[in-house]
């Protein structure tokens, strides 16, 4: 008998294997193991709890609709409901939402991911623009990134970036010229 411990190990294991056969079989056990069926009906009975229920049964709910989507239950209204939370206000919900896509694994879940992965980077390349040893077309290139990950054009200075950054730390959103 196979202990809890090594099962979970196991399906972790296998639902990031290199092996797409394995993954997909990591997926048909998971979803087995909640009683899902592959059905609309399935995602019919998590979506109330994806948008609006308590952030820990959330993330669980996005996680199982990427699970259902990526083996054929409604992949384009899979993708709809995970995407509404990318941005959420709370971590743990934004991050399921971000491992919902991932296990769906349509190609519309490739720009809402890329966006996330360049998000994480600002961090440091705000430590980049602070680096007084940096010569100036690198310089150049650090804020030149920012302002295309960000969407926001703030002067070539990293403390007025830092301090833009301090105010968004959890996301942002492109603003009009007016605002800025």
């Amino acid at each position: 008998m196979i202990s809890t411990g090594h099962w979970a190990l196991s399906i972790s294991t296998a639902l990031y294997s290199d092996d797409l056969r394995v993954r997909a079989a990591a997926i048909e056990i998971e979803l087995a193991s909640y009683n899902l069926q592959k059905t609309s009906s399935s995602i019919d009975a998590l979506e109330n709890t994806a948008r609006f229920g308590q952030p820990e049964a959330r993330g669980l709910a996005l996680w199982k609709i990427g699970l259902l989507g990526n083996r054929g239950a409604e992949p384009a209204r899979a993708f709809e409901i995970i995407s509404a939370s990318i941005h959420d206000g709370n971590e743990m919900v934004r991050s399921s939402a971000v491992e919902g896509l991932a296990y769906l694994g349509t190609d519309d879940t490739i720009p809402p991911l890329l966006e996330k992965q360049r998000r994480t980077e600002v961090p440091k390349l705000l430590d980049f623009a602070e680096d007084a040893s940096l010569d100036p077309q690198t310089r150049e290139w650090v804020f030149q990134a920012l302002r295309d990950i960000t969407g926001w054009t703030l002067p070539h200075d990293a403390a007025a970036w830092r301090n833009w950054y301090n105010h968004h730390p959890d996301g942002w959103q492109p603003v009009t010229h007016d605002e800025q």
